[in-house]
């Protein structure tokens, strides 16, 4: 996936299709690119979207969507 230009809490570059979970907001999503032009969380399995900001401190990567299908089951 296309590098976002952010870092999580622990210094991970960001991708595209990277899953990460929010400490703050007690949600897991995929990162997504939108028809906006701008990178988003995708809360899974509501759907729901976040904006990805560039104060990312509460969020960590935990896997991506393509080593971790078991995240994205049925999303």
């Amino acid at each position: 996936g296309q590098y976002t230009g952010l870092t999580d809490k622990n210094g991970t570059k960001i991708f595209e299709g990277d899953i990460v979970q929010s400490i703050e907001l007690e949600l897991k999503g995929i990162i997504v690119f939108d028809e906006h032009c701008r990178f988003m969380i995708k809360e899974l399995p509501t759907g729901c979207t976040y904006l990805l900001s560039y104060n990312n401190d509460e969020i960590k990567v935990i896997g991506n969507i393509h080593d971790n299908p078991e995240f994205v089951k049925g999303a």
